[in-house]
């Protein structure tokens, strides 16, 4: 009796930031973060000693704000989740063989890290996954570029075929789960026409923007299709993108959510906060917007401050991205 082939094996490795795992480790964590070329684009030389400064001067204020999370940042925790929960979506296909890893860029456990894993694995694809809907040469190519130089440099998996999910603005899983999670908190208020829907997405300095980068129209990208759906849904409201988490006097994307929120207290709209750039619950979300952005609307006297949850490992979500996964499985090079 014949035997039957063995089933290809494909890697899926979930590519997030990481954040530090203990209060010790924020210094580290911001030195890896500031000395990346992507984020600080001036020579080596002087990025060297400007991330110390940077990492020295901005610790005490990483540290209050992990400190106020229990001590550590919950990415890793988050994207194990979201892991798990792929990995048991994908384990359902009957004729492939996945195996997920997880790769952060600035804090354990980094790429360098799953290599050992990978080759015991020896998978016939690997598959990258950004937990960044929109890509930005910041995040999901500066994550990309450090995978592949590793595997250029690794004999045994120098000739695996490679594919990378490089975007997903308005990947129906993700818009659907998003749209749900924003239909949730409308349903548990009494809001009447004017509420307003601001979408909040990490911002980004405006030289990188100039340069080319394509994460703007991404977002909006996001932004019409949550709209789209919502209004599917039912619902009437009235939306604005604006960005947070800006560093640094130089200039960055606008309108800032500070401004937003200034201008909904003026004009006594109710406001729903949506990270649209976030699938995952991280400081920018659980302390940024729930903590800062919420006590600048207390004090500019808000009508009412709600802000809606991350996908994180939502189901759909979670189906939408397998879907993607096995669909680049199947497709050729």
């Amino acid at each position: 009796m014949p035997k039957s082939s063995p089933k290809k094996k494909v890697a899926v490795i979930l590519f997030n930031l990481g954040g530090p795992l203990s209060l010790e480790g924020v210094h580290k964590f911001l030195l890896n973060l500031f000395y990346d070329p992507a984020i600080v684009r001036i020579p080596s030389f002087f990025r060297f000693f400007l991330a110390h400064y940077l990492s020295i001067k901005r610790a005490p204020i990483a540290k209050k704000i992990y400190k106020y999370l229990g001590g550590k940042s919950p990415l890793l925790e988050n994207t194990i989740a979201q892991e798990k929960a792929l990995y048991l979506e994908l384990k359902k296909d009957k004729y492939i063989e996945y195996k997920t890893f997880i790769s952060m860029r600035y804090a354990a456990p980094r790429a360098s890290d799953l290599m050992k894993d990978l080759i015991i694995f020896s998978p016939d694809e690997i598959i990258f996954l950004p937990l960044y809907p929109q890509s930005s040469t910041a995040t999901t190519a500066s994550s990309f570029d450090e995978m592949f130089t590793l595997l250029k440099n690794e004999k045994s998996l120098k000739k695996v075929i490679v594919k990378a999910l490089n975007q997903y603005p308005n990947l129906s899983g993700f818009i659907e789960a998003q749209a749900d999670k924003i239909q949730e908190v409308f349903d548990k208020n009494s809001f009447n026409k004017k509420v307003r829907i601001l979408y909040s997405a990490h911002g980004l300095p405006m030289s990188i923007v100039r340069a080319g980068d394509n994460y703007p129209k991404q977002v909006k990208i996001t932004v019409s299709a949550l709209n789209k759906r919502l209004k599917e849904k039912g619902y009437n409201f009235k939306s604005t993108l604006c960005y947070q988490s800006k560093v640094g006097p130089v200039k960055w994307l606008e309108p800032s959510v500070e401004y937003e929120i200034i201008r909904a207290a003026k004009e006594g709209v109710p406001i729903v906060i949506v990270p649209v750039s976030f699938v995952s619950e991280h400081s920018e979300t659980l302390y940024e917007l729930d903590v800062e952005y919420k006590k600048l609307a207390d004090k500019e006297g808000v009508v009412s401050y709600s802000r809606v949850g991350t996908v994180s490992d939502s189901p759909i979500f979670i189906q939408g991205l397998a879907t993607k996964i096995k669909g680049m499985v199947r497709d050729k090079i």
